[in-house]
């Protein structure tokens, strides 16, 4: 006998518990009252987020966005979606700030001044770490959980999501099962904000332990798929099912670890990057 499947209604879905599952949830509950996340993790464990080190990259505002995205093209001998990556960026420190109001404490020197590291040899794109070092993926979870539980956004863990429902072109609701019990479970939302798999610069690493379904969900929903130029996933699923998506993502192999094209850049500073670029 089949299982009663679990239904459950709300204004805004979020697919995704870590850190940009929980930023997306505290936004839409500025604007709606039922905020549901689901995630297939335990309750609350934060995803990926939850084991880093609580560091941040930021664009401090003494720097302009439009530099740290061209030390990013630099370091990938060129970059398609550089729009996105400026507008990460110049939103990063509003996040930023978001976080120390939160409790979040990033290291300082004596003189009460930021402390960073360079990132990959870059010049400008610097991450702030945490204070102690190291400890600060448990101590963000724990403050944007507590925010999460202060605006009464509901939460729910151990819940695979297999599949976006439609209603024409709007998505509509999303179906999975819950992972211990194997129930069915039905979400129906207004909205659906899907904050699964992972994108970014750094996919070097960020990325080696995504599995990759939160990009087979919206490829299957024919959403549009953007800044995933560096995306990878632990291939998992039936070869048949997955060939779709591995010809939708293309991977580009590199020359060794992201070596530049132009290495003279590197060495000789910005006039020889703007040289490099324009092929001179």
């Amino acid at each position: 006998m089949s299982a009663k499947p679990f239904v459950f209604d709300t204004d805004v879905l979020i697919i995704g518990g870590g850190f940009s599952g929980s930023w997306a949830a505290l936004t839409a509950r500025q604007h709606v009252e039922n905020v549901l996340i689901v995630d297939k993790g335990p309750r609350d464990w934060g995803g990926l987020g939850g084991m880093s080190g609580g560091d941040m990259i930021v664009k401090q505002p003494e720097f302009a966005a439009k530099d740290l995205v061209e030390e990013l093209v630099y370091y990938y001998d060129g970059l398609c979606e550089q729009d996105v990556l400026e507008e990460i960026l110049n939103q990063s420190y509003e996040r930023f700030k978001d976080y120390e109001k939160m409790g979040h404490e990033f290291a300082r020197d004596d003189s009460g001044r930021l402390m960073s590291i360079p990132q990959r040899g870059l010049e400008l794109m610097r991450y702030y770490f945490y204070h102690p070092y190291g400890k600060g993926g448990a101590h963000t979870t724990q403050i944007l959980n507590a925010e999460l539980q202060r605006l009464n956004v509901q939460r729910i863990g151990r819940i695979e999501i297999t599949d976006l429902v439609k209603d024409g072109d709007a998505v509509s609701g999303a179906v999975g099962f819950h992972a211990q019990s194997g129930t069915p479970c039905l979400f129906r939302a207004k909205a659906v904000i899907l904050a699964a798999h992972n994108g970014g610069w750094k996919g070097s690493y960020l990325l080696n332990t995504c599995a990759g379904e939160g990009a087979a969900l919206a490829y299957g929903a024919g959403a549009s798929l953007r800044n995933m130029e560096r995306a990878q996933a632990v291939r998992v699923g039936r070869a048949d099912r997955d060939a779709p998506l591995r010809r939708a993502l293309p991977q580009r192999r590199r020359r060794g670890f992201h070596a530049p094209l132009f290495p003279e850049a590197r060495s000789q500073g910005r006039p020889a990057l703007q040289r490099a670029r324009h092929g001179l």
